[in-house]
């Protein structure tokens, strides 16, 4: 496909090449920020076919004996799986052949559950899948190659919304507080400011140290943490432990339950008030839907996919409790304040390519887990923990034969 700025399927996670492509992500974005600043409507080419949009049409047949039935795989909660719910009644109504079977599992829950149905041979006919495990699955061929349905699209998952990783933080508060908060951000910058909030509020800073932050803080000192785990190199890892070793003698760092001023999550998880800080590199995609190779129906499960991603049907009922719509246009007219505002900072993000990460990623995020417990607890320091994680996650790059992109 020839990849060009307008070519909307640029915005595709590419599975076999393991990029994220994100060069429409830039143009689409940042006109639709500037279009919001103006009070328009983007409006982007969209088929009057029900279900097709952006994405082109997929011919469904039902067999007149009986309803087409599709089983989903979602771990959405509260507003978005509510309107998730309401997208696949509306859908429904539209197309009386089929009918929309979702199963909702809580994420910490989700993958062990898809596990379980593939070791049962019970894949459902659509997954919601993310970017730990994409690669993953589509190399063990549980995927469908989109591109067996639509020839000019690579990969096996469309993003239904990008969002972007955050910390979020009280506009109000850190107004009166006279904070200077911008990224990027050191943690010695970090925790100064910690200090300040706790020492004039009483309230304590949420951190979050995993993978996410270490692949953030080897961008930061100009590299790239599965690069530096190949080749042997423990600097970040051990920056990495040390900051876990200082955090875990700060006061001012918040344990459970405690009172925070801040709180790291996504741009989608806004909520009034709130402003955002940028904690790592690029934007992500909040849900991509999957067909699963096994599926007897896939033409109907791509058909539901293309409505619920590119349809204007769907993005009424939708809005942004899946980020900022990809596939197709929005209505920036009525949009609230959380909505313009995070329509801004995704724009800001998407100019950062963030690769797919390698196969085992989901592995090496529990031996830096594990290790930082370690140092935690003083049973390791910062420099054994940081050889320790780095030859492990070694091995499990070479098991896997994953190599960053």
């Amino acid at each position: 496909m020839q990849k060009t700025e307008e070519n909307i399927l640029d915005v595709m996670y590419a599975g076999q090449k393991g990029e994220w492509k994100v060069g429409i992500s830039r143009a689409v974005i940042r006109q639709r920020v500037m279009l919001l600043l103006c009070l328009l409507v983007l409006s982007l080419p969209l088929s009057a076919a029900s279900g097709s949009g952006l994405l082109g049409t997929v011919p469904v047949t039902v067999d007149d004996e009986g309803d087409i039935v599709i089983t989903m795989s979602f771990w959405e909660t509260g507003e978005s799986r509510e309107r998730l719910e309401n997208a696949i009644s509306l859908f429904e109504s539209q197309n009386p052949g089929i009918d929309v079977e979702a199963e909702f599992v809580d994420y910490s829950g989700y993958w062990g559950n898809l596990s379980a149905d593939i070791a049962n041979g019970k894949l459902s006919d659509i997954i919601e899948i993310d970017s730990s495990y994409l690669r993953q699955f589509s190399e063990r061929g549980l995927l469908m190659p989109l591109s067996d349905s639509w020839p000019s699209v690579s990969g096996y998952a469309i993003p239904i919304g990008v969002h972007a990783p955050a910390m979020l933080y009280d506009r109000e508060l850190a107004s009166e507080l006279g904070l200077s908060i911008v990224s990027p951000m050191s943690f010695s910058t970090f925790s100064a400011i910690g200090r300040e909030v706790y020492e004039r509020t009483g309230l304590k800073t949420e951190s979050r140290l995993g993978l996410d932050f270490l692949e953030a803080l080897a961008a930061f000192n100009g590299s790239d943490i599965y690069s530096e785990i190949q080749e042997g190199d423990i600097s970040s890892s051990y920056e990495f432990f040390s900051i876990v070793k200082e955090i875990a003698g700060m006061d001012f760092i918040a344990s459970p339950g405690d009172g925070t001023w801040n709180r790291f999550a996504f741009s989608s998880d806004l909520e009034q008030g709130e402003v955002a800080v940028s904690v790592s590199s690029g934007i992500r995609a909040y849900s991509m839907l999957a067909v699963s190779s096994s599926s007897q129906v896939k033409e109907a499960a791509l058909y539901f996919i293309s409505w619920l991603a590119s349809s204007e049907e769907a993005g009424e009922v939708l809005r942004y409790s899946f980020g900022i719509p990809v596939f197709r246009s929005a209505s920036l007219e009525d949009a609230s304040p959380e909505e313009a505002y995070e329509l801004s900072f995704v724009s800001s993000e998407a100019v950062r390519e963030r690769p797919l990460p390698p196969i085992g990623n989901v592995e090496i995020s529990r031996l830096l887990s594990s290790a930082g417990e370690a140092v935690q607890s003083g049973s390791a320091d910062a420099a054994s923990a940081a050889a320790s994680f780095v030859s492990s996650a070694a091995a499990v790059l070479g098991k896997a034969g994953g190599e960053s992109t």
